[in-house]
This record gives C-alpha cells, sequence and structure tokens, in this order.
C-alpha cells in the first residue's frame, strides 16, 4: 500500500506542476484565441482548423513514436537517443516536402485556393518540431516538468503574444496565426535542446531501432486511427459545409478541448512515464488508474456543467457577437467532455503496458464511427455533427474502458465508485448555479460580463466549500489528494489549514 501511495504522490506532485502551466496556458490561449477571432473571420479560421488538424495528424509520423517509445523504456543509451533524433529529423523532412508538393491537391478538395501557401508555409513547424522531439521526451522521462512548463509558457507567448499580435494589429490576417504556429514550434525546439542538449550526429544502430521501432511502430498505428477519429469531424465538416460553417465549428471544439487537452495532457505527461517505470507491479497500476479516473471525474464534470450553463456568455466574451452560433454546438459537444478526458487516463495506461494492438483496435472503431456518423449527420448542420461525435466518444469510451479492465483487473464496483464523487458534486453547482444565471439573464437583465463573473464566483464557492468543509461526501480518492496537498505546505504555514478543521468541528457540535 505504500508503494502505491509513493507513486500516486509523486504523480500528483508532477501533476500538479505540469496542470499549473497549462492552466496558464489555457488561459493565454483563450485570451489569443478572444483577440484573433475578432480580427479574422470565420472563413479564415476555418482555414486554420484544415491547417491545425492538419499538423496534428502529421506529427504523429514525424514522430511515429519515438519519444514516447524513450519514455517507455526503462533503459537507454546514446545509441537510442541518437538514433530516435535522426529518424524523427529524416520523417519530419520528408513530411515537410511531401506536404509541398500535396498542398495543390488539398486546396482543390476544399475549393480554397491559399490552402496551397498556407499549407507549404505551416508545414516548417514539422521541421523545428523533429529537432526537438528527443529533447523534450527525456525531460518528460525525468518527469522534470518545471523546465517543461517556462518552455511551454515561454514559447507560447513569444510566438502568439508578441509576434501573432504584432502582426495582426498590421493587417496579417491569417498569416498572423499561421506564423505563430510556425514560430512556437521553433522556439520551443531551440529551447527544449539548450536545457536537455544531446548529439545532433545522424547515427543508426541497426539494434537499437528496432528495439525502438517495435515499439514506435505499434504507438503509430494506434495513434493513427485515434486522430482520424480526433479530426475527421474537422476534415468533412469543411468539405461539406464550407470553410465559414467549419470556423463556427471548429471554435466550439477548440474551445470544448481546452479543458479536455490541458487537464488530459497534464496527466497523460506525468501518468505515462510514471506507469512505465512500474509497469510490472499491476497492484499499482490499478490504485494509480482508478485514482485518476475518479480525480478526472471530480473535475471535468463540473467543468462540463458550467460551460454547457454559460455557453452563451463564454461564446460572447471570448469570441464576440459574430460568434454567436458557437453556442449550441460548444454546449452538445461538452455534454461527453468527462469521457473524453477519462479515455486520456487509459491512453497512459495503454501506452505504459505496450498494449498498442489491442488499443489500435478500439481506436480504429472509434475512426470509423466519427466518419461514419459524420458523413450522416452533416444533413443536420454543425449541431447534427457535434450530436455525431458525441456518440462516437461515448463508443470510444465504453471500449476503451473495458480495455483498461481486462489490463488491471480493476472491479467494477471500485470504477464506479469513482463517478459518485463527482455526480455529488455536480449536483450542488447546478441546484446554486442555475437558478441565479436564469433569473439573472431574465429578470435581472445584468450584462453579459456581470452574469458570468457573477456565476464563476458562485461556482468557485461551492466548488472550494463542497471539497473542503465536506470532504467525506467526495469519497476516499479526494481526502486522500487532500491530505496530499496538505503535505507540500510548509509546517510554519499549516496554520492557515487549520480553519477548515475549526469550521468542522464547530458544525459537528452543532
Amino acid at each position: 500500500m505504500h508503494s502505491t501511495l509513493s507513486l500516486t504522490k509523486k504523480t500528483i506532485a508532477g501533476g500538479f506542476i505540469r496542470l499549473a502551466s497549462l492552466v496558464i496556458k489555457g488561459l493565454l490561449q483563450l485570451v489569443v484565441l478572444s483577440f484573433f477571432s475578432r480580427v479574422i473571420p470565420p472563413e479564415d479560421f476555418g482555414v486554420i482548423s484544415i491547417i491545425t488538424s492538419m499538423l496534428v495528424f502529421v506529427t504523429m509520423f514525424t514522430e511515429i513514436g519515438l519519444g514516447p517509445a524513450l519514455i517507455q523504456r526503462q533503459e537507454i543509451n546514446s545509441r537510442h537517443v541518437g538514433v530516435a533524433f535522426s529518424t524523427s529529423l529524416f520523417i519530419s523532412i520528408f513530411s515537410y516536402a511531401l506536404l509541398y508538393f500535396l498542398s495543390p491537391l488539398i486546396a482543390n478538395f476544399y475549393h480554397e485556393a491559399q490552402l496551397v501557401s498556407v499549407t507549404r508555409f505551416a508545414s516548417l513547424s514539422f521541421v523545428f518540431s523533429g529537432l526537438g522531439v528527443v529533447s523534450i521526451s527525456l525531460l518528460r522521462k525525468e518527469l522534470d516538468f518545471k523546465r517543461i512548463m517556462v518552455v511551454d509558457l515561454l514559447s507560447f507567448v513569444l510566438s502568439y503574444g508578441c509576434v501573432g499580435v504584432y502582426m495582426v494589429l498590421h493587417g496579417a490576417g491569417i498569416w498572423a496565426y499561421i506564423t505563430s504556429i510556425v514560430v512556437q514550434s521553433f522556439i520551443s525546439s531551440v529551447l527544449f535542446f539548450i536545457i536537455k542538449p544531446h548529439s545532433l550526429a545522424l547515427t543508426y544502430h541497426k539494434q537499437e531501432f528496432k528495439e525502438l521501432f517495435h515499439f514506435a511502430t505499434s504507438l503509430t498505428m494506434e495513434k493513427v486511427f485515434n486522430n482520424i477519429g480526433r479530426q475527421g469531424d474537422v476534415f468533412l465538416t469543411g468539405k461539406f459545409l464550407g470553410m465559414t460553417s467549419l470556423g463556427i465549428y471548429g471554435r466550439a471544439s477548440q474551445l470544448m478541448d481546452i479543458p479536455n487537452q490541458y487537464i488530459g495532457q497534464a496527466l497523460d505527461n506525468v501518468l505515462f512515464p510514471a506507469m512505465s517505470q512500474k509497469q510490472n507491479q499491476k497492484e499499482i497500476l490499478q490504485s494509480t488508474y482508478l485514482h485518476s479516473i475518479s480525480i478526472v471525474n471530480l473535475f471535468m464534470f463540473p467543468a462540463s456543467l458550467f460551460v454547457i450553463l454559460l455557453a452563451p456568455e463564454i461564446t460572447l466574451l471570448v469570441f464576440g457577437e459574430a460568434w454567436q452560433g458557437v453556442t449550441l454546438p460548444l454546449q452538445i459537444l461538452c455534454v461527453v467532455l468527462p469521457f473524453k478526458t477519462s479515455v486520456k487516463v487509459t491512453d497512459s495506461l495503454v501506452r505504459a503496458l505496450g498494449a498498442f494492438y489491442r488499443s489500435a483496435i478500439v481506436k480504429l472503431i472509434y475512426a470509423i464511427a466519427v466518419v461514419v456518423i459524420t458523413l450522416f449527420s452533416w444533413h443536420w448542420g454543425i449541431n447534427g455533427i457535434a450530436i455525431g461525435v458525441d456518440v462516437a466518444i461515448l463508443i470510444n469510451y465504453t471500449i476503451t474502458t473495458r480495455l483498461a479492465k481486462s489490463l488491471t483487473d480493476y472491479q467494477a464496483k471500485a470504477y464506479a465508485a469513482t463517478y459518485f464523487s463527482a455526480i455529488a458534486l455536480s449536483g450542488l453547482i447546478a441546484i446554486a448555479v442555475f437558478p441565479l444565471v436564469f433569473v439573472a439573464r431574465n429578470y435581472w437583465l445584468l450584462s453579459t460580463w456581470e452574469i458570468f463573473l457573477m456565476a464563476t464566483l458562485l461556482f468557485i464557492g461551492v466548488l472550494a466549500g463542497s471539497l473542503l468543509l465536506l470532504p467525506q461526501l467526495f469519497g476516499k480518492t479526494w481526502n486522500w489528494v487532500y491530505s496530499l496537498l496538505l503535505s507540500y505546505i510548509p509546517d510554519r504555514q499549516r496554520h492557515l489549514v487549520s480553519i477548515k478543521q475549526f469550521l468542522l468541528k464547530n458544525i459537528k457540535s452543532k
């Protein structure tokens, strides 16, 4: 039991650091997205959605899983590092050249001429990313999330906050956003290499290549199917509904994915190397997995509820009046937000155990579901596509959860218990926030900012108050996480926390 707690405490400590950086980055992304949305029209954002989805899809080929392979292997040497760097760089350059020559065909497919020049320029990010794959993978293997946090935030601020904003203010339009993508990949790769340098010699060693490539090919196949599922709706929306509709749908999808992406990414960055180190200790893996799912549910259910309730205000504040069509698809997509994030936790488990062929079958089913359902649902517009994507995500979640059960042999009762606390907390928040929002909209006639601020403060108050004053309501996981949080507070500051014990004592005495 002690080993389980030791692993999870380390996991949560790293997760706090990673989550803090990603929360800050998410907030910065919202500010930047809000700014760009007011100067770039929806049809240009449709082009941006195509480009960003394409970059995500092709990037996994440039890495071919060699970065995660370095993390997953318990022992690596300089030859593994050299092979991973050489292979990633070669494939990155090849991917750039391939997209450069295929860009006219991509533009013809979407009947959008500017996709030629935009695709060719954005593809430079592959080359820069290929230079940084090994360095960031080694940092993740060492759980060095403090320095990863610094690089992530600094590269984002310099690229989007400085270069992007400057270019927009000088009339660059869509090119400001695309340039920011390329500049960020360049800055982050350079900084990661400075922090974690390695040999730049291009080498090939057969044995080390086979050891890494066996893991990498399995992972890449799984990631291909997963990314078809994640990006298939975007590609097909642009084809059948046009760039303007895609711009609106893409913003709804992007906004919904911010909490999922950052919380899920924080957990994945920490859980994958931690689980890889304990991949032969089933009891620890099972405990870590269930604790992680419980934490995801505890925070993602309220987050999903919050976005659904305040979607009209969030849309207006982030995007402005021209983007009100984002509201309904955003609400639809947020219904399955907790389940989508839970899948990320399961993916970390699967990769740590190397069960890629089984996972690839699951992701293939997911990809087929997204494509088939989107081909059927686009006739009902972007709202129909959003509903179809929800169905596909639930299919993926159901099958992925069964895969996790077979890998860790957890009890169904224990897994079901991970939802009780989240449902209870969400119920308390709904009871408190929904009446206020309804009255504020329909009777008090408050401004958008006033409604959002009032609801946010009440949401935070109910969330924090419930977790601190009623920890017994939210199960053993939260009590345990709470005790771990206290362990990071210096002794001289712990008297501040005694307020909670004082309140509990008085409540019980009454």
